[in-house]
């Protein structure tokens, strides 16, 4: 859009001014069977109109430009967009500067936004409690069960229950039992029977844990209990280490002599 290019047009300062006087109101045809006239058309009705159109043109930071004719809706546009940049959505607002509010009353607990300064009178009301003091509703001490549960994040552990975290379920002193730690890790131990290895022999023994692994067994450790421990061995048979249970492998590399052989494990896992 630009201004009217057409011959005989003048500058602003020459351009008609409205009437001083006179009744605002609306164009018409005229009515030839009233005698009624069609209403004229003058120039400063559509000076006024350009100069309308122009200035919003202008404002809205768009130049006149004669082969473009969506320059007002281009200002419309930027307008808007300008002026909505200042204000926050409705939904999850994030302000900028420094944003004020009311100040609720002390005692006020409903939806109102709360102030620095209702924080800090909120605040000052509450008494301070000694730190060796247990405030009921604030804190309490772990049941047993939860502490053995090893998964409460709002329960104080007290001595008493710090030891309970490693017994009851979480443990089984026994010579084949195991211990749950907090980290998740799981150990386990476990003796495997006496027998006695013929001479040059082996004998496989399957070891099912206490208790199975819920994720995997990681490493394993085997100890050898002989007379003979240069002639007798023990390993772990290739690929049987599983969440449940072991394959060893015993063996009597003795020509002539039969020897007992016990073997213990301590296996770790998650």
């Amino acid at each position: 859009m630009d201004l009217l290019i057409a011959p005989y047009t003048v500058t602003k300062e020459q351009a008609d001014a409205a009437p001083a006087t006179g009744t605002p109101g609306w164009a018409t045809d005229g009515n030839p069977s009233t005698n009624k006239p069609a209403t004229q058309w003058p120039a400063y009705a559509f000076n006024a109109m350009q100069e309308e159109l122009v200035a919003l043109i202008q404002g809205g930071g768009q130049t006149l430009n004669r082969n473009d004719n969506t320059l007002l809706f281009k200002a419309v546009k930027a307008l808007i967009e300008s002026n909505l940049e200042r204000f926050a959505p409705l939904e999850s607002p994030e302000f900028t500067g420094t944003p004020t509010a009311p100040t609720p009353v002390v005692t006020d607990n409903s939806t109102k936004l709360s102030t620095t300064a209702f924080v800090k009178s909120v605040v000052a009301g509450v008494a301070a409690v000694p730190a060796t003091t247990l405030v009921s509703g604030i804190s309490r001490r772990a049941t047993t069960p939860e502490a053995q549960g090893l998964t409460s994040s709002d329960t104080t552990l007290s001595p008493a229950s710090l030891r309970a975290a490693f017994q009851g379920t979480n443990y089984s002193a026994t010579f084949n039992g195991f211990q749950i730690l907090p980290s998740g890790i799981i150990e386990q131990w476990g003796v495997v029977a006496l027998v006695t290895l013929p001479a040059n022999s082996t004998s496989d023994a399957v070891v099912t844990f206490p208790m199975a692994f819920t994720a995997n067994a990681l490493s394993i450790a085997i100890s050898v209990e002989t007379p003979a421990p240069t002639q007798v061995s023990c390993s772990v048979m290739t690929d049987t280490l599983t969440t449940t249970g072991v394959t060893l492998r015993r063996g009597n590399s003795s020509t002539s002599t039969p020897w007992n052989v016990v073997v213990r494990y301590r296996v770790i896992g998650r």
